[in-house]
């Protein structure tokens, strides 16, 4: 990302798609909005560094175990995945 008008529009991108899945569907139960925001701030922060969608996957899991535990993301990952729009 070259401006912080693009790192501004990444963070609108990945939050749509990561409130979108709701991985742990927090916000489907009542959390805020914003209860991914600290993910969604680290994952954006990796961007540049992604080559593949594989790449993508592995910043996101790395994430999100860090924030919530490896067990409970695992097991959620294998019934929920986020849309292709993260991996355009």
């Amino acid at each position: 990302m070259k401006d912080r008008r693009e790192y501004e529009k990444a963070v609108e991108i990945i939050g749509c798609v990561i409130r979108a899945w709701d991985p742990y569907s927090l916000i489907a139960e009542g959390a805020p909005a914003d209860e991914f925001n600290g993910q969604i701030a680290k994952i954006t922060a990796k961007v540049p560094t992604f080559r593949s969608p594989s790449d993508a996957a592995q910043v996101i899991s790395a994430v999100f175990s860090a924030s919530f535990g490896p067990r409970v993301f695992l097991r959620l990952t294998a019934q929920s995945q986020p849309s292709k729009s993260l991996r355009s």
